[in-house]
């Protein structure tokens, strides 16, 4: 199985840079009290650090909200995932409760600002692509009725449908990452030279230690930088 970025989208962000994390054995069922506290912690130094009303002034909140302005997404319909995340921690509520897997990468998303998104491996169909839809490809989100893409939004699909809409905008119910899975790919992803290769290896170093912690596993992490290759194989 490849995860490969398209030519298309490699010409329009050459800087692009994704970083990758496999987890192989994973137990992923139950819950955690010790996780459930670092979500409270973690909310506690958000609200702490940050202000609703300027949360657009955040450098990584305000990068996103570009990013889907040039691709036709309205950032403020269609909230980037990070800054979705943030505003529901502003206004007093908790990060939702879903699986460890999830939760600990959610954890990571939120101290680094970068943003997570991933798949259960065992129910993907061939390789993982990165590219500009074509439009009205059919779409099965978590959480919302069956929808169509619109030509020229960047989505990752597999050899079976759209898997992500708006680069990290919501993640198709068919792949998500379940207390059964373990077999687990997460991506991060920094579309130009604003983030540093230093706070990706950060974001991943963060993603490995919150994974391991409460799902162990086997974990191998990487960088597809584009500027040097456009597909890896895991």
């Amino acid at each position: 199985m490849k995860f490969i970025i398209s030519e298309k989208v490699k010409e329009k962000f050459p800087n692009l840079r994704i970083g990758y994390l496999v987890a192989d054995k994973i137990e992923n069922t139950g819950v955690s009290e010790i996780l459930n506290e670092r979500n409270q912690d973690l909310e506690e130094a958000l609200r702490n650090q940050f202000d609703l009303a300027t949360l657009g002034d955040v450098p990584l909140v305000s990068l996103w909200r570009e990013v889907y302005l040039e691709n036709g997404s309205k950032p403020n319909k269609f909230l980037p995932t990070v800054e979705a995340l943030l505003k529901r921690v502003l206004k007093g509520n908790s990060i939702p409760i879903i699986n460890k897997a999830v939760n600990a990468y959610l954890i990571a998303e939120l101290k680094t600002l970068l943003p997570i998104g991933g798949y259960n491996i065992e129910t993907l169909e061939g390789d993982i692509l990165l590219d500009f839809s074509e439009g009205h490809e059919m779409f099965s989100g978590f959480g919302s009725e069956d929808e169509l893409t619109f030509a020229g939004e960047i989505v990752y699909s597999d050899a079976k449908s759209v898997l992500t809409r708006r680069w990290n905008y919501r993640d198709a119910v068919r792949t998500q990452i379940t207390e059964n899975s373990t077999k687990i790919i997460l991506m991060t992803e920094a579309p130009n030279a604003q983030v540093s290769n230093q706070l990706i290896t950060e974001t991943l170093e963060e993603m490995k230690k919150q994974i391991f912690d409460f799902c162990g596993g086997e974990i191998q992490t990487g960088i597809l930088d584009v500027s040097k290759i456009s597909e890896i194989e895991f």
